[in-house]
């Protein structure tokens, strides 16, 4: 080296992948001519800002023209484990459904068109324009749909079951 300067660039030792820069002096600090310490960056983004990052962004994929909705979700690791936006569900072509706000025909408006059962109980409301647009994006996705056939007619849950003993509990005494 000349004139006992501090090289241009110069591989830290310990950090296989990290090259160090004297012009960035916030992130390397120099122990001598030939290694650095390297420190954290102090501006990196919280989790919340992260996250609502990628909301934002998802919601930039959406094609309704009057809102973009985005959504992160997050499990308690800090994981991403979905993300998703306002838009039609997989397999319908969104050029065949409608995107207006208000029409004469609810069925010409965006709002119905949501998946609303896969597998049902009741049927009670089969002709209204609701249920029409949901078996329309259905058929259109290529989901199968059917109506329940319960084999019971009654399901009791007994939370106080839980403190009652088991047959694990009297077989170790």
């Amino acid at each position: 080296m000349e004139n006992n300067s501090r090289p241009k660039t110069e591989i830290c030792h310990g950090h296989d992948y990290h090259v160090c820069k004297p012009f960035k002096a916030e992130s390397c600090q120099w122990t001598d001519l030939y290694s650095c310490t390297t420190k954290k960056r102090e501006d990196y983004l919280e989790w919340p800002e992260y996250f609502m990052a990628v909301a934002f962004l998802s919601a930039q994929r959406s094609k309704d023209p009057n809102s973009q909705v985005g959504a992160c979700i997050v499990n308690q690791e800090n994981k991403i484990v979905g993300i998703g936006y306002n838009g039609m569900p997989n397999g319908c072509d969104d050029d065949q459904l409608p995107w207006a706000r208000s029409a004469a025909d609810r069925l010409d408006t965006k709002y119905p068109y949501g998946i609303k059962a896969v597998v049902y109980l009741s049927d009670k409301y089969h002709d209204t324009p609701e249920m029409t647009a949901s078996r329309r994006l259905l058929n259109m996705a290529c989901v199968q749909f059917q109506q329940f056939k319960p084999k019971r007619t009654k399901i009791t849950i007994d939370f106080n079951s839980i403190n009652l003993p088991t047959a694990l509990d009297n077989s170790t005494k």
